[in-house]
């Protein structure tokens, strides 16, 4: 019999074992939770030749285990796969193996969200340029899981995960017969070698990566089978799970080895890195494995460049080799191409959507500001605007520079009286009507309103976010600030004006627009004797002045949780690390070195990192839950962050083409369900 005329079933358990097929959006994956009378230890999947109804399953009884068994119902793999009639002609010519050759034999079948698809045309995008980089993240990448709409997480690029029994061991099993887009095998080498030669390559990656640590321990990760590897924890990790949908622990060891210096000729080496106008061989890997604007750089995409970013166009063309198919054996993408076109500013992108001149765009173009436009002009442009259920950061977020080498400033900010006066001090209720036409929530710096980590203490009722200027004086008084100069500013301790430079993130204006907030709350904060100066700062100067500590206090989007993304995927909640937080960087550092570098925080903020390691640990949901509303609850009495507002739900939208199919009339975190490949082109 051929590999399509069987059932493909996954039955993996353990003390919080995830396992999963893989249709959407309905759940494909029917769990039911059975108590289990004589105790196992794993349940084997047996793959045998039975007909299509038949799952064949054997236990294994080891030992006693208090567990649970989840009985996991698999999607069958179609018995015909088709394919583009562009890549049946190259197989008519011999130039491409037949379809049933290049996907997987267990692929991933995905139900298309309205119908199944036609194949053709090709998908409108628009993008700043280089620095654009999160473009491929919401529209072309793939990453180990993803999310159902129900927020659960399963397997995506990979076939299934399991825990053993005590949660500190993940094997994560791939699709066999799964290749890279240029038609080599996509085996656990790719992973060791990614392992081996790229993470644990002082030169490559320094700061090794934070979801690879607990506890400040890093783990490790072995070769199983060509198939499968697995990953140890030195404690408990029950929710790496949450880690899934943004991680791509592979890399094609097949052709980034000849960038690699272990393993190219060295004068080779040399010259490609002459060659390229890079000064070593780390520069030019870097330049190598960026795969949005690298030609010819194997992925595991729907679709690869055949250009680069700074062309006018960019056109990405099918995977022939993908390895995702609907429910009628269809591989996909739909689409052929991706045309994705530069434009100056986030002004032409916004004049090129409401033209009808984009597909399926958010990025650059959402926000409370513009959907006014965008809504007015849907006839005319001949597009729809449809809401994503994704809000929930919290916009206009200031913090303080904790480890300031001013010792006046730092001190003063390490003081909880002074951080709840600037919080009294601002009048939100104004900053929403004339920025936010009055739509946004008055929240403190938190989690998504309504997520499950979520108090609204800590955030719309929070008692530090109500507009009290006399509170805000008397605890300014009350800490040694009340002298003022000539102007009423406030005279710090040596006598100088208490002045605050702040550092804005200006970029991303349309969504989140920090610059237009703060203007507001500049003299808002004069009433109460303090003096803020705004220093508007691109994306990339922002970063590096926030972690080169060379601000006083600073603005950005503060994400500690929501539809998508989880508060231990973000690491917002809690400075674990210098480089993937911006409120507590020397915290971080403290951190994650175990104290040999960074600055030691304080008694709350410890408490926080405690928090963090037992959530981490903790593999029951609810439980890790709890945990993390308590982290919660630090946040919204400290105020180690000054929130303003939470997102509306105006502000997360889409303009989507009414030429474009399989679209419905909401999106749910449309980046992480990773339905791209199932947009298609119709007639309108």
């Amino acid at each position: 019999m051929k590999r399509r005329d069987f059932l493909r079933a996954a039955a993996m358990t353990a003390v919080g074992a995830v396992a999963a097929s893989c249709a959407q959006p309905t759940p494909i994956v029917l769990e039911k939770e059975v108590p289990v009378e004589k105790v196992v230890k794993e349940t084997v999947v047996v793959e045998k030749e039975v007909a299509v109804e038949k799952v064949v399953k054997e236990t294994v009884v080891v030992q006693k285990e208090v567990a649970v068994e989840k009985v996991v119902t698999a999607t069958p793999v179609p018995e015909k796969f088709h394919e583009a009639p562009e890549l049946a002609e190259l197989v008519k010519a011999g130039k491409l193996p037949p379809v049933e050759d290049r996907v997987p034999v267990e692929p991933l079948v995905l139900e298309p969200p309205i119908e199944v698809g036609k194949y053709g045309g090709f998908w409108r995008q628009l993008h700043l340029g280089t620095t654009d980089a999160m473009q491929n993240y919401y529209k072309v990448d793939e990453f180990v899981g993803k999310f159902l709409p129900d927020g659960s997480i399963v397997p995506n690029v990979v076939k299934a995960w399991e825990f053993n029994s005590d949660v500190t061991q993940m094997t994560i099993y791939l699709r066999k017969g799964m290749k890279w887009s240029d038609g080599m095998p996509f085996t656990a080498a790719d992973v060791m070698f990614w392992w081996n030669d790229v993470v644990m390559n002082d030169e490559l990656t320094p700061s090794k990566p934070s979801w690879l640590r607990v506890a400040g321990e890093l783990a490790n990760v072995t070769k199983v089978d060509d198939y499968a590897f697995s990953i140890t924890f030195p404690s408990p990790y029950g929710s790496v799970v949450e880690q899934m949908p943004i991680q791509a622990p592979w890399v094609p060891a097949h052709y980034m080895k000849q960038f690699h210096a272990t393993y190219a000729v060295k004068a080779d080496l040399d010259a490609k890195v002459t060659a390229a106008g890079f000064q070593d061989w780390k520069q030019l890997w870097g330049a190598k494995t960026a795969r949005a604007n690298h030609v010819g750089l194997p992925t595991v995409f729907g679709w690869n460049p055949t250009n680069t970013l700074d062309q006018q166009i960019q056109v990405w063309e099918r995977n022939p080799y993908f390895w995702k198919v609907d429910t009628e054996g269809n591989q996909l993408p739909y689409m052929n191409e991706i045309r994705r076109f530069l434009l100056p500013d986030m002004e032409a992108l916004l004049l090129k959507c409401i033209a009808g001149d984009a597909d399926f765009e958010s990025r650059r173009v959402e926000g409370v500001k513009n959907y006014p436009t965008a809504m007015a002009n849907r006839e005319k442009g001949n597009y729809r605007v449809v809401m994503e259920d994704n809000a929930g950061s919290n916009i206009g977020t200031m913090f303080f520079n904790f480890a300031h080498k001013d010792p006046v400033l730092k001190e003063l900010f390490m003081n909880k009286d002074f951080r709840h006066a600037i919080s009294l001090g601002i009048d939100r209720a104004e900053v929403n009507d004339i920025v936010q036409k009055g739509v946004c929530p008055i929240s403190a710096a938190t989690c998504a309103i309504g997520a499950a980590w979520y108090d609204p203490k800590n955030g719309t009722e929070n008692p530090w976010i109500k507009y009290d200027v006399d509170a805000a004086n008397k605890l300014l008084d009350g800490i040694g600030l009340d002298k003022k100069d000539g102007e009423g500013y406030r005279l710090r301790s040596d006598g100088k004006r208490l002045s605050l430079v702040n550092t804005v993130w200006s970029t991303d204006a349309a969504l989140f627009p920090n610059v237009a907030f703060w203007e507001i709350v500049k003299p808002q904060l004069a009433k109460i004797g303090v003096e803020m100066v705004l220093d508007p700062t691109e994306r990339e100067l922002w970063v590096q002045r926030i972690h080169a500590l060379d601000f006083d206090v600073a603005v950005y989007i503060m994400a500690m949780g929501h539809a998508t993304q989880t508060p231990l995927q973000q690491k917002q909640f809690a400075p674990v690390s210098e480089a993937g937080q911006h409120w507590g960087p020397q915290w971080g550092l403290w951190y994650e070195t175990a104290g040999k570098q960074g600055e030691e925080p304080p008694a709350e903020v410890k408490k926080m990192l405690e928090i963090y390691d037992e959530a981490v640990a903790e593999p029951d949901t609810a439980k890790r839950n709890a945990l993390i509303k308590q982290a919660m609850d630090i946040h919204g009495e400290e105020t180690y962050m000054v929130g303003l507002l939470n997102e509306s739900p105006q502000a997360r939208w889409m303009i989507v083409h009414n030429c474009i199919g399989n679209v419905g009339d909401r999106i749910y975190g449309s980046n992480s369900l990773a339905m791209h490949s199932c947009l298609m082109f119709k007639k309108c």
